[in-house]
């Protein structure tokens, strides 16, 4: 008797994506694995996005909510989606016709891991292919190496963890699979680029506006080490472990502006020697010259870099509420 496969649910919120969602509908629609429920989730957009879908509207499920985040809106998606297996795709995002199939094999054949990802493909402006390393939970802490919403998670896993961090407009993704891994540390990642992430000319994806916005990221990472402080305090960032760091980082490099301020006056003094002599001709003469006003440009960039540090007080960085 053949086991039933399971339902996936695949959960797309949108806002004003009209440009893109049609043709993440279409790569939902064309998988090659048949068990799917999409569930499309309009995050307030200003201008309707059931407009936009009007004849996929038999093939998906489609609900709408005042703007409230993307973080809210997958977290309102999963309450409606039946399946067992969620898989996250954002509405200018496309997946390849095998990824589902795919996915729920590896889930079948490793039924102990806790999620699945696979290599991504950049889309639009770039061209770029980008291989996931295996997962490593410790390195994880640092640095999210699972790309922006590649991940497919058992339903029961995301309800106990209770989902997305609505307060995190970015690194929502890392917070989730950070808790997640909390329970279950063992990640699939396909070796085939079967993900497709777009990187926008207007460079408003994702990533670009994490570049931008300094802030908000500063504020997620953050909240991230308030989330995960036992560990990171137990590794590395606990405030006296910052600030031993920054007091032998700036004993290291006044020592290195002695040195380098010793060496200039000490050449200027040469140079200005030199110029005493009688014989010099005025190549020389003005070679000379050259490499004394060099020197002391030198020494002023020194000087004024080792003002800078001395003015830096770790006190004085912004508190976040």
């Amino acid at each position: 008797m053949m086991m039933k496969k399971p339902l996936v649910s695949i959960i797309t919120p949108c806002f004003n994506s009209h440009s893109t969602i049609i043709e993440t509908i279409r790569s939902v629609k064309n998988q090659s694995y048949q068990n799917i429920e999409h569930i499309v989730i309009d995050d307030g957009s200003t201008e309707p996005i059931k407009n936009v879908i009007q004849t996929y509207l038999s093939n998906i499920i489609f609900l709408q909510q005042d703007n409230m985040g993307v973080s809210a809106a997958r977290n309102n998606a999963v309450k409606h989606a039946q399946g067992e297996i969620l898989v996250f795709l954002d509405a200018d995002d496309l997946i390849d016709s095998t990824y589902i199939e795919k996915v729920v094999q590896s889930f079948e054949l490793q039924p102990n891991i806790a999620m699945v990802a696979c290599y991504v493909s950049e889309i639009g402006r770039s061209k770029n292919k980008i291989k996931i390393k295996p997962f490593c939970q410790e390195s994880f802490y640092y640095h999210n190496n699972l790309f922006p919403s590649i991940i497919a998670v058992s339903k029961v896993l995301f309800e106990k963890v209770q989902g997305y961090n609505e307060n995190l407009k970015v690194c929502e993704d890392w917070d989730l699979y950070l808790r997640i891994s909390q329970m279950n540390a063992k990640v699939h990642v396909i070796p085939e680029y079967l993900f497709f992430y777009r990187k926008h000319k207007d460079l408003s994806s994702l990533t670009d506006l994490m570049g931008r916005d300094k802030d908000t990221v500063h504020k997620a990472y953050y909240s991230l080490y308030q989330t995960h402080q036992d560990f990171y305090d137990q590794k590395l960032l606990s405030p006296l472990n910052v600030a031993y760091l920054k007091i032998k980082s700036d004993k290291r490099v006044n020592k290195v502006f002695k040195v380098l301020k010793f060496v200039l006056l000490l050449l200027l003094f040469l140079s200005c020697t030199l110029l005493g002599i009688n014989d010099l001709n005025m190549v020389n003469l003005t070679f000379n010259i050259l490499i004394i006003l060099t020197l002391l440009l030198l020494f002023i960039f020194i000087v004024r870099a080792e003002n800078k540090l001395k003015k830096f007080d770790i006190k004085n960085i912004p508190h976040i509420d």
